[in-house]
């Protein structure tokens, strides 16, 4: 193995590299990925994310590769790479527990990106998700969040049928969890339907 000055370890030969891996047994090459991701990880400089989560899935450790995939979503909609993004957000999921809390925020994120992409089949799926999510948990914040989104989804593409008893709901909710901002956001929402 080899230090590049990019802070990237490689191997010397692609070659060498093949024969060593193949030359492991499964319990082998995990523990390699493992600790190659606990070391990417503890570098100063600054390692892709994706990297990282690469070898924490491969080294069988989906809380970690969790939460590195996320980081390489975020990362990605900072740098408006939204469909890397959509990728390594569902990376994310797949690995993370049905009952993790992060997981509503992980579909808001890629809600947002779908809605910037203009892809609205796919964005109401999100929503839709965020929703079911937020009813589940019996969490007021986030349905008021999911049925603000979702009243302007069908505002945005001219569906008004049933927007008010979307802004109602969202904003019962929003009172009841004492999120003014989202209070607010329904209010301002009604006010497109007058």
């Amino acid at each position: 193995l080899e230090l590049r000055a990019s802070g990237e370890i490689a191997f010397q030969s692609i070659v060498v590299r093949h024969v060593a891996y193949e030359g492991t047994d499964a319990e082998g090459r995990m523990r390699l990925h493992r600790r190659v991701g606990a070391f990417l990880a503890g570098l100063p400089g600054r390692v892709p994310p994706a990297r990282i989560a690469r070898h924490h899935e491969l080294a069988g450790e989906p809380e970690l590769a969790s939460r590195a995939w996320r980081a390489a979503g975020e990362s990605a909609r900072a740098a408006y790479s939204n469909r890397e993004a959509l990728r390594f957000f569902a990376r994310a999921l797949a690995l993370m527990p049905e009952d993790s809390p992060e997981r509503f925020e992980i579909h808001e994120r890629r809600e947002q990106i779908l809605r910037a992409l203009s892809l609205r089949t796919e964005q109401r799926t999100e929503l839709e998700t965020m929703r079911r999510a937020a009813e589940a948990a019996r969490n007021d914040a986030m349905l008021a969040t999911a049925m603000n989104r979702l009243a302007r989804h069908d505002l945005d593409a001219g569906r008004l049928a049933g927007v008010d008893a979307m802004l109602r709901r969202a904003l019962d909710a929003a009172i009841g969890a004492g999120e003014r901002a989202a209070e607010i956001e329904s209010l301002r929402l009604l006010g497109h339907l007058r």
